[in-house]
């Protein structure tokens, strides 16, 4: 992969991650404005960088995710403003 430099602007998405083994995640996801959450899940990474509710950042391995759902669009509006503020 190279580095071209370029900033591709994403959008948080809050949503809820359920785990394979059942475990449950509340926090954020990132895509970019022309994408969906499927289409995160199916896309060529391996990884996905995920902020947790606490504020955490994690790579997320897309093999131990069982399904994730958007949740409270509110919530990713202000983690977005966050992002931005900072």
């Amino acid at each position: 992969m190279s580095d071209t430099g370029a900033v591709i602007p994403k959008q948080p998405v809050h949503c809820r991650v359920v785990l394979k083994g059942g475990e449950t995640l509340r926090g954020t996801l990132f895509a970019r404005p022309d994408q969906r959450i499927t289409d995160i899940l199916n896309d060529s990474r391996d990884f996905l960088p995920f902020e947790h509710d606490n504020g955490e950042f994690e790579a997320l391995s897309k093999g131990l995710i069982d399904r994730a759902k958007p949740v409270n669009p509110q919530k990713a509006t202000q983690v977005s403003e966050r992002h931005q503020a900072a």
